[in-house]
């Protein structure tokens, strides 16, 4: 059974899906590592769910499906902060590839 956090994240997880250009990871998805991976290897950070956003619409759709839940956001585009501070743990990450994130 989904506990309420779980449930959250996979309704969220879908309603990203169906709207935006790029990819969306849960974690225990293959792209889930690599999106929650940053810079500094010693810091470990563990998003509910990833957008790999392509175009500033799916940044926009991100936003709102995290408010729509009330779920706090981190996004980040260069991933460089060395204290890991470009994730927040437990919440929802739109990360921006075409701007230098991989």
């Amino acid at each position: 059974m989904l506990g309420s956090m779980d449930r959250i994240s996979s309704s969220c997880a879908g309603e990203l899906r169906a709207a935006i250009a790029g990819r969306v990871a849960l974690p225990g998805e293959a792209l889930y590592d690599e999106g929650s991976r940053v810079w500094n290897g010693a810091v470990r950070r563990r998003p509910a769910i990833i957008a790999f956003c392509k175009q500033p619409e799916d940044v926009r759709a991100a936003v709102r499906a995290a408010r729509r839940r009330g779920l706090k956001l981190s996004v980040r585009s260069g991933g460089h902060d060395w204290a890991g501070r470009a994730l927040r743990d437990d919440g929802p990450s739109s990360t921006s590839p075409g701007c230098g994130m991989w």
